[in-house]
């Protein structure tokens, strides 16, 4: 068995977080979720993993992670590793995989990604296990059919609307041609058809019209990029509910009081 690596993005914007600010922490991986910060709800899904092996932290907050009552726990854990966060995410997960600190098969997600469990990795590593990048999305009808009071961003396509899972799979070398490409993406997010202008004209007017499926938008961008990609919807309505606003934060208490 391959173990993978594993990134998980906990920086923290210019200026601080508003939410962060809110809950009265240094960052949102701090915000306590039912009393425990949100980093250790993801840090403790990998760690039970036999097929996971180092887990890498970026974060401007180490030495408040490393000091925190809440987290030290997971600066002692021998298979985690805690890395300075460069001024941009490509910037970061570049100077980790060239450094060959990160190797590959690898796993990125985020620090806010609190509600992440074992059938979401288990689903992504199975349909993008053969892939140099995987995308997780969960498609509109999964999300509202379970959390209809969940707001979240929504790419529109032929076939269905999509929210990012704040999850990526990157199988080989290959993925780092799309790595600087992902930061401006993140940027854009926001922005819905406005993420497709990355990817030229042709792709932005399929995506505008609704010509183009989930299937077909991973097949177009292999070619284009000359990489196997895939983009890979999720069977868990709770796989793109990050952490951003208060209500999400009230949302995520629940499932994880749930799970318990």
């Amino acid at each position: 068995m391959t173990q993978k690596s594993v990134i998980i993005l906990a920086g923290t914007r210019p200026g601080g977080d508003p939410l962060a600010k809110k809950f009265g922490v240094p960052g949102k991986a701090f915000i306590p979720l039912n009393g425990e910060p949100m980093l250790g709800y993801v840090v403790r899904q990998f760690l039970d993993r036999p097929d996971i092996g180092n887990i890498h932290i970026v974060t401007q907050l180490g030495q408040l992670l490393r000091g925190d009552p809440g987290t030290a726990w997971i600066a002692e854990d021998s298979r985690v590793q805690i890395h300075p966060s460069l001024p941009t995410i490509a910037a970061s997960l570049r100077q980790l995989f060239k450094s060959g600190i990160v190797g590959f098969p690898a796993l990125v997600t985020t620090g806010d990604n609190a509600l992440i469990d074992s059938q979401t990795i288990d689903q992504m590593l199975v349909q993008s296990g053969e892939d140099d990048v995987g995308i997780g999305l969960v498609e509109k009808r999964i999300l509202l059919a379970k959390y209809p009071e969940s707001k979240r961003t929504w790419l529109k396509l032929r076939g269905g609307q999509y929210s990012g899972a704040n999850l990526f799979y990157l199988g080989s070398a290959k993925a780092l041609e799309m790595i600087e490409l992902w930061a401006r993406v993140e940027q854009d997010r926001k922005k819905g058809w406005k993420i497709f202008t990355l990817f030229g004209p042709v792709l932005l007017f399929l995506a505008v019209t609704r010509q183009i499926s989930l299937n077909g938008l991973g097949k177009k961008l292999s070619r284009k990029f000359d990489l196997k990609i895939s983009a890979t919807p999720l069977d868990q309505a709770e796989a793109c509910m990050d952490v951003d606003k208060a209500e999400d934060v009230e949302i995520a208490e629940r499932v994880l009081k749930s799970r318990s």
